[in-house]
């Protein structure tokens, strides 16, 4: 379990991160073209629920950053006694954490739901599929316990089995609930809803089955009943809840931009949902690629190997670079071309095409800064990351408000925000890890 640093020791780890991730975003097209096949209100009810579930799943897998941190930080030691004390005492915080947040969104629904959407039928549908979808966030801080595992020991292949096996359960899932074929009931959006949450149930399931059967979980002592170790669980809120914070803000900013956006028109917003799409197709192996940063930096530095850990993200940045240049000639000669995946409305390519280009400037910034933020992370100094983030989310609504509001800027110009952001994080990451003041943090 301690981590080589070749090329090969790093595609090993992060290629089943990015399949996975690949496979969670056909998760979602899945879902959207079942849907899109019952009628518009349905659609945009599924949107709009999805989105705010999205936001409490997310905040749940970065509560799960610390016990990864830690868990790559003794496989480093080979600790495995330790390792195991880790991932059982995670259980305990997820799983807390998890019924929390399906209470707040229990509350907040309804009168959210209702502040926010002006259609009272896509607000009817909105709680229909909350209603059904809500209960999937216990099955997300399982699995993610599980992942926060696997890519912690470097063991990352099952993430692989585990997001594709969900994502043809969902697809099987979505047929016969949604339009109720067979002894299944017609159930529309709340089908849709039930598919996903018994994915993510069976996705669990293949995770347990796999650990127990593939994994010699014995020596980590895996699924012993213990009781809560409340110094560590204390350990592991003390690195995630910045990154909790973090990744909170960032939606919450995230949804701030496309408010200013819709200001400007619905032709700009609508061509920004579309550059949005896309811009996330194409990051999805910038995240393998951080993932695997973090966790070798934090095995390393259990490894006592400090001198390694620049060398290691010189690397990992390179092989990404790769796919950004891959993608150079789609960007910059057949931006349509990716535009026609999300959308056929010419109107909306139009607008959006120039943006492409500042989709793949995005992309160069992102591939660095990306890295070094989740390198910075796997040092355990997380608080760091975090005000490095707050910093950077205040320059980037400063920017778009500035150019969207009062300069009255194009498209492009507004998303050039993207630039400013990443570039403000990946510079400001370098700088904290060269210091190296994180050395003084104990994990």
């Amino acid at each position: 379990m301690q981590v080589g640093t070749s090329y090969r020791n790093i595609l090993q780890i992060s290629l089943p991160i990015i399949i996975g991730s690949l496979s969670q975003a056909l998760l979602n097209i899945i879902d959207t073209a079942f849907l899109g096949r019952v009628d518009e209100v349905t659609l945009a009810a599924g949107a709009i629920g999805s989105t705010f579930y999205l936001i409490f799943s997310l905040v749940v897998m970065a509560m799960a950053l610390g016990s990864q941190i830690i868990i790559a930080r003794r496989a480093g030691e080979g600790n495995n006694f330790e390792i195991g004390k880790t991932f059982n005492q995670a259980n305990y915080l997820l799983f807390a954490f998890s019924i929390l947040l399906y209470v707040i969104m229990i509350l907040l629904a309804k009168p959210l739901m209702k502040a926010i959407i002006s259609n009272h039928e896509v607000y009817l549908k909105s709680i229909d599929f909350l209603n059904y979808r809500s209960f999937g966030v216990f099955f997300v801080s399982i699995a993610t316990s599980f992942r926060a595992l696997y890519v912690g020991i470097s063991k990352t292949r099952i993430i692989t089995y585990v997001t594709l096996s969900m994502s043809v359960f969902n697809g099987v899932f979505d047929y016969l609930l949604i339009f109720g074929h067979g002894p299944f009931p017609v159930m529309g959006i709340k089908g849709a809803a039930l598919a996903s949450s018994l994915a993510e149930a069976l996705a669990c399931l293949v995770f347990i089955g796999f650990t127990r059967i593939k994994h010699d979980f014995r020596k980590f002592s895996i699924f012993k009943i213990s009781k809560p170790d409340y110094s560590v669980i204390g350990n592991i809120i003390k690195l995630s809840y910045p990154s909790v914070f973090q990744y909170f803000l960032s939606i919450i900013c995230w949804f701030t931009f496309f408010i200013i956006i819709e200001k400007r028109g619905q032709d700009m917003l609508a061509a920004s949902n579309v550059i949005r799409s896309v811009l996330m197709l194409l990051m999805f192996p910038a995240w393998g690629f951080a993932a695997t940063a973090n966790t070798m930096v934090s095995n390393l530095l259990g490894q006592n190997r400090p001198e390694e850990l620049f060398n290691v993200v010189k690397k990992i940045i390179l092989l990404n670079y790769i796919w950004v240049l891959l993608l150079l000639p789609l960007l910059v000669f057949f931006p349509e071309f990716l535009l026609r995946i999300i959308t056929n409305e010419q109107s909306i390519i139009d607008v959006s095409v120039n943006s492409m280009y500042v989709v793949f400037f995005a992309l160069v910034v992102f591939t660095f800064a990306a890295n070094y933020v989740h390198a910075l992370q796997g040092t355990g100094d997380t608080k760091t990351a975090f005000l490095i983030e707050l910093f950077a989310l205040i320059v980037y609504l400063i920017y778009a408000v500035g150019v969207s509001v009062f300069l009255k800027s194009s498209l492009e110009v507004i998303w050039f925000a993207e630039v400013i952001y990443w570039l403000i994080i990946g510079l400001l990451s370098y700088l904290r890890m060269k210091s190296g003041k994180w050395s003084k943090i104990t994990v």
